[in-house]
Order: C-alpha cells, then structure tokens, then sequence
C-alpha cells in the first residue's frame, strides 16, 4: 500500500461528540418548557377570568338596556338601568376564580338629569396564584 490508509464509518470519539452536543441542546430545551408550561397554565387563568367578566358585562348591559313599557304613573322605559339591578340569570363564577362581588354607581354629571344618564359597572376576578384583574365598562341609557 501507498501509506494512506482510509477506513469508512465513524469513530469513537466523533460518536462522543455528537452525544455529547446532542445532550447540552437537549437540556437547554428541556429547561425552558416548566416556564413554558407556567406561562401557559396562567394565560388559560388570565383567559377565564376575560371571557367571565365579558360574559358578565354583556348579559348586565343588554338586561339594563330592555326597554320595557312603563309601569302606570312613571315613565321610566329602563327601569333595571335605573335601579342598577343585575340579572337572575348571571353565570356561574369558574372555580379557577375569586371574583368580587358585582359593584355599580351611577356616574356624577353637572346637572343630574332626573333619570340616571350612565353606569359603572365594575367585575374584580383574582386568577389562583395572580394578581387582581379589575373590569370596568361604563353604560350610557339610551
């Protein structure tokens, strides 16, 4: 033979390295996907808590806004708007929640007309393990 002498395939020690780098990408991927899964699991909280208090806003704002006919000797066409009365029929708060109760005030104007021209209505809901995130929508009657 000429001196050079060539052998196909990989060694040993290539083997190793390859292992060796293939393990230092691997658990620096495994170490994010704990933070992956917290920031998950508290965005879905974050998530229940929206979708209950727009449910709440929503269902209190059409309620509010029903006009019905007025009761002899009154002539107040959105009685539930003026009393700040919330509905029966409001959802169930999800048990990933602690929420407030449901709090309404009437908006101060300069000269208060004689039916209540807007609402506050505010839903406070605390996610497990979070911070308070506090809902605030203002009705105006129509």
């Amino acid at each position: 033979m000429n001196g050079t002498y060539r052998t196909q395939g990989l060694t040993l020690l290539e083997v190793m390295i390859a292992i060796s780098i293939f393990s230092v990408i691997m658990v620096t991927v495994l170490s994010i996907l704990p933070t992956v899964f917290k920031v998950n699991s508290h965005t879905a909280k974050s998530q229940d808590a929206s979708l209950y208090a727009r449910t709440v806003i929503e269902q209190t704002r059409n309620y509010w806004l029903t006009k019905v006919t007025p009761a002899p000797g009154t002539a107040d066409a959105y009685p539930y708007f003026t009393s700040g009365a919330f509905p029966s029929d409001l959802p169930t708060v999800p048990s990933s929640l602690t929420c407030d109760p449901l709090s309404t005030s009437t908006l101060p104007t300069v000269n208060p007309p004689t039916p209540i021209a807007r609402r506050r209505l505010t839903v406070s809901c605390t996610p497990q393990g979070s911070t308070a995130q506090v809902f605030v929508v203002e009705i105006g009657r129509p």
